[in-house]
């Protein structure tokens, strides 16, 4: 029981900006994918339009929000992009590309996570997040 003297502050949903993301994914494709994964989708999820699902973070972004190489932001948005978890347009004017939007796709959409075994050896990726050291 609280006391009437007892002072303590409710947090206030309804000034906060939030960001939703499946289920699904959290449930099977996290797993499968690993937390580098996860960390990138939960940036494009985070960054993302809530009506239209695009956005447009950069790569440099994406890595400094989660201390990560911008090397490693690029190999998980390939592997979300092989997944049909995302979808990239590239923006190109005068000849030069100058950004990528990505598209949170339909999880209707997306490979089975056992799909993931035909992106590359498990033991390649899993070697390539196992060299990542946090300075």
């Amino acid at each position: 029981m609280i006391m009437e003297n007892e002072l303590f502050k409710v947090r206030d949903m309804r000034e906060k900006s939030h960001f939703a993301v499946d289920d699904v994914y959290l449930n099977g494709y996290a797993k499968v994918l690993g937390g580098y994964a996860t960390l990138v989708y939960l940036s494009l999820c985070r960054h993302a339009n809530f009506a239209t699902q695009r956005a447009f973070p950069s790569q440099r972004l994406i890595a400094n929000e989660h201390n990560i190489s911008e090397r490693q932001v690029r190999y998980e948005i390939d592997a979300l992009k092989f997944m049909n978890i995302i979808a990239i347009e590239r923006t190109r004017r005068a000849g030069k590309w100058l950004n990528n939007e990505y598209l949170l796709l339909d999880k209707t959409l997306w490979k089975l996570p056992e799909a993931y075994s035909a992106y590359g050896s498990p033991e390649a990726y899993h070697d390539i997040n196992q060299r990542h050291t946090v300075p």
